[in-house]
């Protein structure tokens, strides 16, 4: 329901005209003097109107610093996004956005401003986009909060360049080299995560239960974070999946509980002291194997890549590797439909034509 505005103005001892009026919490407050009554009254006018609208904002809200604002932002933001997203917004936070924003009002960030940073970090690439994102989406906040009534971050201008550094395109037979310098123990852990096209946290979250030997069937539920005190949360997308694991992965996980007694709700892999394994002690195998293998360039996420691809080229329809890699929209799947130079010929070779005698 809209409020009915109130306000008023009167001629000062100094002979400038001045404003007041009821803000949006019922107190009454100063609008500034003006040399004319017709600039005071066009003042007034404006106040009212924004908020009868719900659009006025205090001046006292709009003094407050960037970095306040950001900080109420970040508390509910770590509630709404996976732990690893979190992880990328306080690096981005402190490399490119608090620099150039935090120790200024809020009020006092224009669109001129963003701009000027975006043209200061064209070197960035990938790193300024999601910046901005995560600006664009603190600005949409402080709109919301009446901080500021209108975003200074040009949505439309900045939407579709998506600057980012192209990753290479590795192949099962590298994995495959990475897997030979893997320590013997860890090697299952490899072709579980190859098998499922799991993320390394999810890896890391399975415990025994989630293993159906007969079936061959695997439920990923949980993953474990690598945020202050390490925990179990639910998956990135938050839903539960369970698919089959590719043979070569499914033989070595019946042979790897065949040879344990774990309880259904003991962690899958453990590290040396015998509990879960941690995201430190497998990426730090992981390294040491690719650096071996001649991939030094290879990440761990990298596996699922090669995975997914190898499925899709292997008859797997679109459908089929939205499932098995948990996408929520096919532009998701098609980021793991890689190609190489190699199959590219095949392709090319296949399509062509013969020519009419």
């Amino acid at each position: 329901m809209s409020r009915i505005a109130k306000g008023s103005i009167r001629l000062e001892k100094s002979g400038r005209w001045s404003v007041r009026y009821i803000n949006t919490v019922g107190k009454r407050v100063s609008g500034g003097t003006f040399t004319t009554k017709t600039d005071a009254a066009r003042h007034l006018r404006t106040v009212l109107v924004d908020i009868e609208r719900g659009e006025h904002v205090e001046k006292e809200k709009s003094r407050v610093l960037f970095s306040a604002v950001v900080d109420k932002v970040m508390v509910i933001r770590q509630t709404e996004v996976a732990p690893g997203t979190y992880r990328n917004d306080l690096s981005a936070l402190r490399a490119v956005i608090l620099p150039t924003f935090g120790s200024k009002r809020i009020g006092d960030i224009d669109e001129e401003e963003v701009d000027l940073w975006w043209a200061a970090n064209a070197h960035r690439k990938a790193s300024r986009q999601a910046a901005y994102q995560l600006l664009r989406k603190i600005m949409k906040k402080a709109v919301s909060w009446k901080y500021i009534r209108i975003s200074p971050c040009n949505v439309e201008k900045k939407r579709g360049e998506q600057a980012h550094t192209t990753r290479p395109v590795f192949t099962v037979n590298q994995f495959l080299d990475v897997l030979e310098h893997t320590p013997l123990e860890l090697q299952v852990v490899l072709w579980v995560t190859f098998s499922a096209h799991l993320r390394l946290g999810e890896v890391l979250g399975l415990n025994r239960g989630d293993f159906d030997k007969k079936t061959g069937v695997l439920t990923v539920q949980r993953q474990l974070t690598n945020i202050g005190s390490k925990s179990l949360r639910q998956t990135k997308t938050g839903r539960v999946k369970k698919l089959t694991l590719l043979p070569e992965g499914l033989e070595e996980l019946r042979a790897y509980v065949d040879a344990r007694n774990i309880f259904d709700l003991a962690p899958m892999f453990v590290g040396k002291k015998g509990d879960r394994l941690s995201h430190n002690a497998l990426r730090s195998a992981f390294i040491k194997a690719r650096e071996a293998a001649g991939v030094p360039t290879m990440h761990f996420h990298d596996i699922r890549h090669i995975s997914l691809t190898h499925v899709a080229q292997n008859g797997a329809t679109l459908k089929d590797v939205m499932h098995r890699g948990d996408h929520t929209t096919e532009r998701m799947a098609l980021v793991y439909q890689g190609t190489d130079a190699a199959r590219d010929a095949q392709v090319a070779a296949r399509a062509g034509i013969r020519r009419r005698a």
